[in-house]
């Protein structure tokens, strides 16, 4: 006869129900793991909370006893207070000692006691790729789905560091494969941010969206686009990834894709039909991302691809624009060659010249080369001898003045370069355009480039000025 009780005396499984599991169980197995086998399926009332006695005298072992008298289950409480068995049972996950884990769980420790990050034992079982702690912890009833302070569960772990047998263990326990964490990121997002391909495709078999944003508009492709994941995104897109879909900026895997050099990847998403030329909310495009950051192979790739080269952003910078001002010589020798317009002005009248001219003179070649005009003002007045002459780049004042370039046009305030490099204090700059004959007289509105010298204290430039100018009066 067994009188199977919890705590507080309810009945957990009746003399009926234990008689016939009695006779239906295997006498070869062992009693206590069939029995709480048996109370575990009648009341879904785990392993570790049950303690078997037999006639109220004591706990019965792992030994066979099918053949002994009376007994009862009492089903126990988790300990809830014991912080330091709780700290035992973290430090087992952690060491991935699964012996140390049961110890800690037979007390009986509740499987989803969390730490102050909110991670459970099955967060760090998942982490450290420990297969036999996972199982462990999901059969004695861990919450698969538990969430930490990031709103991370066990599956997103997993994803994040790619162990697929701890993965499917998280699934087949009915792990939420859309659950996402604080920034709304999916087991999918990690999974494709990280190139684990094999998770990737077990999510999308389990019915992961493979369209769902983050919460900036990011998608799973987005991801793998930007981090170079090449079978991901192949992958993503054969499940029907929308390969156009934008986050919260605008941009499209494209954009992730060109911005960070990944050639393959734009020439994937390209054929799979990608929008060449969107633009994002500042209305730049792929080929502004890819000449921006220098890449010049997918520069290459989406020129090839017939992008459009003279795309300006809502600023009017062109690609050859951002090209210049970064320094990237080889995308300006790129964009050059297939023709672009060189002295094309942005919304404050800037060529790309301008920006050559402030950063460096080996680029200020390619582009008087390229037949960029030598004189063009931007809407204050100012050509880019002004802004070579502003930024001391002695190189790029010789090429200005070398092409021609008016050495003594003013600006909108009648500033000429001489006025720019005196008041700076650019002895090799003011050098090079007195030996090219600039007029050291010249005034803007009141002063002339001695004046500004001296206000400033440069005092080899002012020598060379009165050098220059022995008639110069205060």
């Amino acid at each position: 006869m067994a009188v199977i009780m919890a705590v507080g005396g309810e009945e957990v499984m009746s003399a009926e129900q234990f008689a016939e599991w009695f006779e239906a169980s295997d006498r070869n197995a062992n009693f206590r793991d069939e029995l709480r086998r048996a109370v575990a399926k009648q009341r879904g009332l785990l392993n570790f909370r049950q303690l078997s006695v037999v006639s109220s005298a004591g706990m019965l072992g792992s030994d066979s006893a099918w053949d002994m008298g009376p007994f009862s289950v009492v089903v126990r409480p988790y300990v809830h207070s014991d912080e330091w068995l709780a700290q035992q049972v973290f430090r087992a996950a952690k060491d991935c000692d699964l012996n140390e884990m049961v110890r800690c769980l037979e007390a009986p420790l509740d499987p989803s006691v969390a730490e102050e990050d909110g991670r459970t034992p099955l967060h760090v079982a998942a982490h450290h790729a420990d297969a036999e702690q996972t199982n462990c912890l999901l059969e004695v009833g861990a919450d698969v789905n538990a969430a930490d302070s990031e709103g991370r569960t066990p599956l997103i772990a997993a994803a994040l560091q790619g162990h697929v047998e701890v993965f499917q263990c998280l699934l087949a326990a009915g792990a939420d494969v859309q659950k996402a964490d604080e920034d709304q990121w999916t087991p999918l997002h990690f999974a494709a941010n990280a190139g684990h391909l094999a998770i990737v495709r077990r999510l999308l078999e389990a019915g992961a969206d493979n369209d769902k944003a983050d919460h900036q508009g990011l998608t799973p492709l987005c991801c793998a686009a930007e981090h170079g994941h090449e079978e991901v995104v192949r992958c993503l897109l054969d499940a029907g990834a929308a390969v156009d879909k934008t986050d919260s900026y605008g941009r499209t895997a494209l954009h992730c894709a060109a911005s960070t050099g990944r050639e393959k990847i734009v020439s994937c998403l390209l054929a799979a039909g990608a929008d060449k030329d969107k633009v994002d909310i500042d209305e730049r495009t792929a080929l502004q991302f890819a000449a921006t950051a220098g890449k010049l192979a997918v520069v290459h790739c989406l020129l090839d691809a017939g992008a459009d080269k003279e795309k300006a952003t809502l600023n009017r910078f062109t690609p050859l624009h951002a090209a210049v001002k970064r320094q990237h010589l080889e995308v300006v020798h790129c964009l050059l060659g297939a023709s672009v317009d060189a002295d094309k002005a942005d919304d404050r009248g800037r060529t790309a010249l301008h920006f050559a001219a402030a950063y460096g003179h080996e680029i200020v070649s390619s582009l008087l080369a390229a037949g960029a005009d030598k004189d063009e003002a931007d809407n204050h007045g100012r050509t880019a001898l002004h802004y070579a002459a502003m930024g001391g780049q002695t190189a790029a004042v010789n090429c200005l003045l070398s092409a021609g370039a008016d050495k003594d046009k003013a600006s909108n305030d009648g500033r000429t370069p001489l006025h720019d490099a005196a008041e700076s204090g650019f002895e090799d700059v003011v050098r090079s355009l007195l030996a090219a004959g600039a007029d050291a007289k010249r005034a803007d509105k009141e002063r002339q480039p001695l004046h500004l010298a001296a206000q400033r204290g440069h005092e080899e430039v002012v020598r060379l000025l009165l050098e220059a100018n022995q008639d110069t009066k205060d």
